[in-house]
């Protein structure tokens, strides 16, 4: 949390903790992976796993917390998880964009 709420330094400094933050992996990700069995018969009927990173904001006040970022992609994945359940057969799900212009 300390790097990202850096990124706001000025003179280029806010630049460099970016860089510096990809570079040691220190920035926002959240991961899991996820294998779904018949109850009755114990088949694997799918297995998937997922990693994302903070989206890319101008300005990002989600920095100011240790949490906000990982909160903001579970709950993207939720809405994923209800499309897919929701979905019509062929119909595509759209993954979610690494950019926002939300700054909360």
């Amino acid at each position: 949390m300390a790097l990202s709420v850096l990124e706001y330094a000025p003179y280029g400094g806010g630049t460099a903790v970016r860089i510096m933050e990809r570079a040691t992996g220190a920035e926002s990700t959240v991961a899991f992976e996820a294998k779904m069995k018949d109850s009755a018969t114990g088949e694997v009927l799918a297995m998937f796993a997922d990693r994302q990173v903070k989206k890319i904001r101008i300005i990002d006040f989600k920095a100011f917390t240790w949490y906000a970022h990982g909160r903001e992609i579970i709950r993207e994945w939720a809405g994923q998880f209800v499309n897919l359940a929701n979905r019509r057969p062929g119909e595509v799900i759209e993954g979610s964009s690494a950019f926002t212009l939300i700054p909360w």
